[in-house]
């Protein structure tokens, strides 16, 4: 696991990423808990809960899994001394700044506006 840093306050992924590294079962945890869900909040709200079903009944979620875990598998831990959640947060942040960038209408190297 990556321990406690003093960036997390400002990479929020990072705890969650820790998290995982410490209990990957989660994983399979909030896979269940999506296929067995009630639809009740759904329900209470007066919304129609058909397209999430029919994303819970047409996931592959054995593919999924497969592909969480090894996304975990592959940022926990410390490599040349650097913290592999750390670093991967910063990736996801820059990720981000990418698509606001695209969706505020920025066509700086950070956009995808510039694609064609």
């Amino acid at each position: 696991s990556s321990g406690i840093n003093a960036e997390w306050p400002l990479r929020p992924g990072v705890p969650v990423s820790s998290a995982l590294c410490e209990c990957p079962e989660m994983i399979g945890s909030s896979a269940r808990c999506a296929k067995n869900y009630n639809g009740i909040l759904f329900e209470m709200l007066g919304l129609d809960g058909s397209m999430f079903n029919n994303v819970v009944d047409n996931l592959d979620w054995k593919s999924l899994k497969t592909i969480l875990y090894g996304l975990t598998k592959a940022v926990c831990g410390v490599k040349n001394g650097k913290d592999c959640v750390l670093e991967t947060s910063k990736m996801y942040s820059l990720g981000g700044k990418l698509i606001d960038n695209t969706f505020s209408g920025d066509d700086g190297c950070l956009s995808l506006r510039r694609v064609e």
